[in-house]
């Protein structure tokens, strides 16, 4: 496994997890 692909994915779906526990919140909201 590439050390620099396996780094960008993880950083890839921490992101989006934050992204999501951030929005998640806005949505219920908005409903």
């Amino acid at each position: 496994m590439y050390v620099p692909v396996a780094l960008g994915l993880v950083s890839f779906v921490s992101v989006w997890l934050l992204r999501g526990t951030l929005e998640a919140p806005v949505y219920l909201l908005t409903l």
